[in-house]
């Protein structure tokens, strides 16, 4: 707006509320997460922690597990650069990117096996990130805020110009439009995929973009407990204290070393060892903690209330794992984000009755290449445990459903290009997580956040986003392996679903 340009932000919610779209159906309903997902001023920021983590350069230039090229179509140097920009921003400025990339094989005594694993920081804010100030300041620069109302489709032009958006009134049904010279998504990794798949593509429609298709996620849960041959104080990779002078708690999880990717089929995986009081299995819990946090504080069921009486220990560790009472322990629990590769069954598509069909499941290939992982995790440090007892059937959704507007070389394999333009017309972008099509160790709120910038990089700097260049690839870097435009309009339409 400070550049000239004129903004329209379309929400649905009004306020702050869980969003449950009652036009999806979703094939696996237990693994589902819908309470991550949010309405209102700042989406599902208002619901997530705001943890902030990078992804590796295998992610980004890595071999596609599809096609042809590398994974990304741009270039780990590029990303890095928004990378920056957005630490600082999400931040505050009290972090650098450094310090986000900082992968040691030791934490203050606690080292993992040589030449195999190393540690991976993810930093928590005291008060976690939202847009919703940021929305509210530029309200008063400008910023035309459409609040109630949800995008219901694009429409573009034969010339593959996007030429307006179509709103719905929440409330009333009541149609308007909104027209723009460039038109952003970002309804998030579900919404956006959901927006096109209604929109009137023009040119786009003819190159049959594979729209929602190879939808991916972070299959996520406990995976084992263990107890250890002598008490461990796990303060260090806990995180329970801000780091010295931030604001922020740094916790540590464990991943495969750059050069062993092979280990588990070239995934990054992340490990986390939680301070545990038994080794009894967190499934009762694991399920009643789904039904409780969709609850938001709307009360609790009488059945419910005897359930959480029932894993009072599990309730426990889970109190423990928030506030960090206790450390000093002689059991630990496993918990995973396993990073999960384009299954190319699952998709989100229109079923037929003006609805979307959500197919999202946990594969073979995803459970064979974690099961690899955690064997090799557990062999490398076996001298740390006395005994291992491992859990199946305890992951579910992570809440970072991506692919389904995925960046690619072509329109052969993505929805989008580098710089965020959806193939086959000119002026009509996507900038959220739906554009990942690898998504490493999870928590992709600030991957989306750089992306968001190199997008409006694209638009406000070059006026084509075919204009913008990639910086050539830095030298990749060795880790110690220790022991251990002006425009009329934008619009972002949809239902704000930023992914945490």
């Amino acid at each position: 707006m400070r550049r000239g340009f004129a903004v329209t932000l379309i929400e649905e919610g009004t306020s702050p509320a869980p969003l449950q779209p009652s036009d999806e159906r979703w094939e696996g309903n237990d693994l589902q997460a819908v309470f991550t997902r949010g309405r209102g001023i700042g989406g599902s920021a208002n619901f997530w922690h705001g943890g902030l983590i990078t992804l590796d350069r295998s992610d980004v230039e890595g071999s596609a597990s599809f096609g042809t090229g590398t994974k990304w179509p741009m270039a780990y140097a590029d990303l890095s650069r928004h990378y920056e920009a957005a630490t600082a921003l999400m931040s505050g400025g009290e972090l650098d990117l450094r310090q986000l990339e900082d992968t040691p094989s030791s934490v203050e005594g606690l080292a993992l096996a040589p030449d195999l694993f190393r540690f991976k920081p993810l930093f928590f804010p005291a008060t976690p990130y939202s847009p919703a100030s940021a929305i509210e300041r530029a309200i008063g620069h400008g910023l035309t805020l459409r609040s109630g109302w949800r995008a219901r489709r694009v429409r573009v032009g034969a010339n593959g110009v996007a030429t307006d958006v179509v709103i719905a009134h929440a409330g009333t049904g009541a149609e308007d439009v909104v027209q723009a010279d460039a038109v952003i998504l970002a309804a998030g990794g579900i919404g956006s995929p959901k927006l096109l798949l209604q929109s009137d593509l023009g040119p786009a429609a003819d190159l049959r973009l594979p729209i929602g298709q190879r939808l991916i996620d972070h299959p996520t849960g406990f995976v084992f407990k263990a107890r250890l041959r002598r008490r461990m104080d796990l303060r260090a990779l806990f995180g329970v204290r801000p780091s010295p002078g931030l604001r922020y708690r740094r916790r540590y999880g464990a991943t495969l070393a750059p050069s062993r990717l092979a280990e588990a089929d070239g995934r990054n995986h992340v490990l986390y060892l939680r301070p545990a009081f038994s080794l009894r299995s967190p499934a009762g819990y694991a399920a009643l903690k789904q039904r409780l946090v969709a609850y938001k504080g709307t009360g609790l069921k009488a059945a419910d209330l005897v359930r959480l009486v029932a894993h009072a220990d599990m309730l426990a560790e889970a109190a423990n794992f928030k506030f960090g009472l206790v450390t000093n322990v002689r059991y630990v629990a496993g918990f995973v984000f396993a990073e999960q590769l384009d299954p190319e069954a699952n998709a989100i598509e229109p079923d037929g009755r003006g609805g979307f069909r959500v197919r999202w499941s946990i594969s073979k290939p995803d459970a064979d290449s974690l099961r690899r992982f955690l064997g090799c995790f557990t062999e490398a440090h076996a001298q740390l445990f006395d005994r291992v007892v491992t859990f199946d059937g305890l992951l579910g959704s992570g809440a970072h459903h991506s692919g389904g507007c995925r960046m690619g070389h072509s329109h052969a394999d993505g929805v989008v290009d580098g710089g965020l333009r959806v193939f086959g017309t000119t002026n009509l972008y996507v900038a959220d997580g739906s554009v990942l099509g690898t998504s490493g160790y999870a928590n992709t709120g600030l991957t989306i956040a750089a992306l968001a910038l190199r997008c409006v990089e694209a638009i406000a700097g070059a006026g084509s986003v075919s204009d913008v260049r990639a910086p050539s690839p830095a030298p990749v870097p060795s880790f110690p392996l220790a022991t251990a435009r002006p425009v009329a309009s934008m619009t972002a339409g949809g239902q704000p679903e930023q992914t945490r």
